[in-house]
């Protein structure tokens, strides 16, 4: 009668190991982020979050639109070329294990056209006022004056503040190894001064670029996010800059923030596509340089005509630990920002736009040009 007993225990026992030792894990992509945009040579990563991690991965294959590109090998990275556009497409990986299970992970990206591509009625310039050091408050739609080529304007509405779009676009390349942690301290205390409200998107790149924080995240999810960050790969800062600010549309006032460290060496966009992006949208566009950044003087020249084309600010750190202050400045001026609205041309031209406050002795700092939609 006592053995009994001993071998329900038994049979318990030995279920409950079972159990354990079968408890599913997970297959999933690690890079690029779902719905991201891709083009040229990529790198697909995968992890498998289940009992002894990578080691019980037996062998990974990777699929692309349907067609095997890597594998079966143990490897849980694949590199592929997407080719010079920038299309939709459907990634799939399977993980054989050693115990006999296979395991499957599906990631999809987007597709944008480098084009704008929303015609609306209206065109937002983000502009801010200052009276020697001091941001002007409370002007009206009365106080400003608004010269498309030089020929006035009517201002058909003006917002102070606001609801936004945000982008925050930071480089994790190779050479950002050193400075990672202050860049994620840096943007940690970004996003927390920023508050609540805002519509903020986080971008990561290198020589790729993969989303890591989407708005409906909450701030300790973003936190951890940025958390997870590590450096490595090339840059591409151009295909960054060009894949974001694609990202922000509609009536909502809009803020693309980009960091980087280094020149562009692998990008497939080339400046002057940016430069056009940038004119065709209505995005303020603030750059931060570090290390190289803020000491190579074409690639300062670079960041700022970028930001000032905009009506943004170039900013720089001389050292990773300086980088709380440049971000700090941002987050002032989209405090103080005025948008201003007009109906464009229809031309199909880029037009010069000049934003005045007459009657004060104040500085303006607003968009310098639109591309008008076409008739």
């Amino acid at each position: 009668m006592r053995i009994r007993p001993v071998y329900v225990l038994a049979a318990v026992y030995v279920c409950g190991a079972l159990l354990h030792a079968q408890k599913p894990g997970v297959l999933r992509f690690t890079a690029p982020g779902p719905n991201s945009y891709v083009s040229g040579p990529i790198a697909l990563f995968v992890a498998y979050e289940g009992e002894g991690g990578s080691s019980a991965i037996q062998d990974v294959t990777f699929f692309a639109d349907g067609q095997q590109i890597c594998g079966p090998a143990f490897r849980l990275r694949c590199d592929w070329d997407a080719g010079r556009g920038v299309e939709a497409h459907a990634f799939r990986a399977v993980a054989r294990l050693k115990d006999g299970r296979r395991m499957v992970a599906n990631l999809r990206t987007s597709a944008i056209e480098f084009a704008q591509t929303e015609f609306v009625d209206i065109v937002q310039v983000n502009a801010v006022v200052k009276a020697g050091n001091r941001f002007v408050k409370g002007l009206t739609r009365e106080s400003f004056r608004l010269f498309d080529d030089k020929q006035p304007q009517p201002i058909t509405d003006l917002i102070a503040g606001g609801p936004m779009q945000l982008l925050l676009v930071l480089d994790v390349s190779d050479s950002m190894k050193g400075a990672l942690a202050d860049l994620r301290t840096a943007a940690r205390g970004f996003l927390k001064a920023i508050g609540d409200g805002h519509q903020v998107t986080v971008v990561a790149f290198n020589d790729t670029t993969f989303t890591i924080a989407r708005p409906e995240m909450n701030p300790e999810e973003r936190t951890r996010a940025l958390d997870q960050l590590s450096a490595w790969g090339g840059t591409a800062l151009y295909d960054a800059i060009a894949e974001s600010i694609q990202r922000l549309n509609g009536r909502a006032r809009k803020a693309l923030i980009v960091f980087s460290d280094g020149e562009d060496r692998d990008s497939r966009v080339t400046f002057p596509d940016v430069r056009r992006f940038i004119d065709e949208s209505d995005a303020t566009v603030f750059t931060v340089g570090l290390g190289r950044g803020a000491s190579q003087q074409d690639l300062r020249a670079k960041l700022g005509e970028l930001a000032d084309a905009s009506g943004g600010l170039a900013l720089f750190a001389d050292d990773p630990e300086e980088l709380a202050e440049p971000f700090a400045d941002i987050v002032e001026t989209l405090a103080n920002q005025y948008t201003l609205s007009f109906e464009p041309r229809r031309d199909g031209k880029y037009h010069e736009l000049m934003v005045q406050v007459p009657g004060r002795d104040v500085r303006v700092r607003a968009r310098r040009g639109y591309v008008a939609p076409k008739p």
